[in-house]
């Protein structure tokens, strides 16, 4: 949609992404938060996520979203909420995500806050993937690497994505 305020997702970035992550997508519950153009979301379900939770802050962001998601018959497996990220996280009282995609506006500090408030709910498992794209050399990712694991890390330039698991060790998925 022309003149959203969004960065979508580089084609090359999403490709790679999804390489990585394709063998655990099938019926996986995802949360895309700062959705955007919903780009991510709407690519899981497509390879065959059960269900995707977008959340954007931007009114417009969410209309673009709930009509690409009509155009692809994925809407029926899409929740849409037009509220600040923050503050779904810290409201919202729904099962674990199997994938948490956050997208925030680069170097703006919303990533490790976000990150562990979503542990502190249970909104994350030892089995949930976070995939975090962000502005190459963001000082919060050197935080995140302290309560995270990393499972792939990527960069493209200025931007970068990390993939993270819990540190636990008992998780079901092998790394």
């Amino acid at each position: 949609m022309d003149g959203l305020q969004t960065r979508p997702t580089t084609d090359r970035v999403k490709e790679s992404i999804f390489n990585m992550l394709q063998t655990y997508i099938f019926d996986s519950r995802c949360l895309d938060l700062f959705s955007g153009s919903g780009a991510l979301g709407i690519e899981m379900l497509s390879r065959g996520a059960r269900q995707c939770v977008f959340v954007d802050s931007n009114l417009e962001a969410i209309r673009c979203i709930r009509e690409n998601l009509k155009k692809t018959k994925l809407d029926h497996q899409a929740e849409t909420v037009c509220k600040n990220a923050t503050q779904f996280v810290e409201t919202y009282d729904g099962e674990a995500f199997d994938f948490v995609f956050l997208d925030p506006p680069y170097f703006q500090n919303l990533i490790l806050k976000n990150v562990l408030e979503l542990e502190r709910r249970n909104l994350i498992t030892n089995d949930t993937f976070i995939v975090v794209e962000y502005g190459t050399g963001d000082p919060e990712i050197d935080a995140l690497k302290e309560y995270f694991k990393v499972y792939r890390e990527k960069t493209y330039g200025k931007i970068s994505v990390i993939i993270l698991r819990r540190q636990d060790e008992n998780s079901s998925i092998s790394r």
